[in-house]
């Protein structure tokens, strides 16, 4: 499974209120239980500030650009703004264009 597509699941688990384990956390889309929710948005701050000089240092472009408040890392508007060219992954792009680190900084970021 691509690494975009890994993230669009996720994505649309979490608009379905179901989490990564397949347990439905809400009634619907948006009416959440208010711990599940505190909880997911403080997982996702504590990954955005403990990866946000990283990512600068890497790409030179603030995570912030990539980032939505509800679910995080945009991969798709990121892998737009590496250009990443036909017939190669954006995976194999990341690595090839700003090393190893970048692309494991990445995994952390969608996973």
């Amino acid at each position: 499974m691509t690494k975009v597509k890994k993230f669009k699941n996720i994505k649309e688990s979490l608009k379905n209120g179901i989490s990564r384990n397949n347990e439905k956390t809400c009634k619907n889309s948006w009416t959440c239980g208010e711990t599940n929710m505190k909880e997911h948005l403080m997982k996702l701050k504590k990954l955005q500030s403990e990866n946000r000089a990283e990512f600068y240092k890497t790409f030179e472009v603030t995570l912030e650009t990539f980032w939505e408040t509800l679910t995080g890392f945009d991969i798709i508007k990121f892998v737009e703004f590496i250009k990443t060219p036909d017939g190669i992954s954006a995976s194999d792009w990341t690595t090839e264009k700003y090393g190893e680190n970048a692309d494991k900084l990445i995994e952390r970021l969608i996973s």
